[in-house]
């Protein structure tokens, strides 16, 4: 990897340091989603042979950077800020039920990616089932991880040339289709990702944005 590769490649850790600088306030629920997104994110196994390599470390950050980004961009472009709610967030309890979903998925199809949308859009019905005052969240995030992700894998693959194979969901393609030469199940999940990532912390922790 060139190093101008490793420079795209880590941009999202850098948008993530600049957001948390920006706004100290979002720096924990930069936090809690970040490392959420790894295992969601991670769709292939990582064995600790894989991670002594740099390629391992910078993807396991990579990853963390987009949950940290998908979690505070709304409120940072748009200058919300948290205020406590006052609801009950048991029905938010089924969103535990994400993850047996996704493993049972995996299990009988043998692939990842299916499984992975099917799990992210029943987690995002609950959160807008009930928290529809968060749609706007759920909108601009979806549009701005996808858009980001493109970008990056556009100047990645088509500018600089480097491998597909090192984009996270490839070794699960299996519709065919793509969008400037980047498979649509990476920007579709991203999509999905950043829809669901982007008012989780609100919607779980209970708390309204307010400007």
């Amino acid at each position: 990897m060139t190093s101008t590769s490793l420079l795209v490649t880590l941009s999202p850790v850098l948008l993530a340091i600049a957001i948390g600088v920006l706004r100290r306030d979002l720096i924990r629920s930069m936090l809690w989603a970040g490392l959420l997104a790894i295992p969601v994110l991670l769709t292939s196994p990582l064995s600790f042979h894989y991670l002594d390599y740099p390629i391992g470390f910078m993807r396991l950050i990579s990853l963390f950077a987009f949950g940290a980004i998908a979690a505070a961009g709304y409120e940072t472009i748009f200058g919300k800020y948290f205020k406590i709610k006052g609801r009950s967030r048991r029905p938010l309890i089924w969103m535990l039920a994400g993850p047996v979903i996704f493993l049972v998925g995996t299990i009988i199809t043998g692939q990842t990616v299916g499984p992975l949308i099917f799990t992210l859009l029943f987690e995002l019905l609950i959160v807008l089932t009930r928290r529809r005052d968060l749609i706007w969240d759920v909108l601009f995030s979806g549009g701005a991880m996808a858009l980001l992700h493109t970008l990056l894998l556009i100047v990645l693959v088509r500018l600089l040339g480097s491998p597909l194979g090192d984009t996270w969901l490839v070794g699960s393609i299996f519709s065919g289709l793509n969008v400037w030469g980047i498979p649509v199940e990476e920007v579709v999940v991203v999509a999905l990702f950043g829809a669901l990532w982007g008012p989780m912390y609100p919607a779980f922790k209970d708390l309204k944005l307010v400007s």
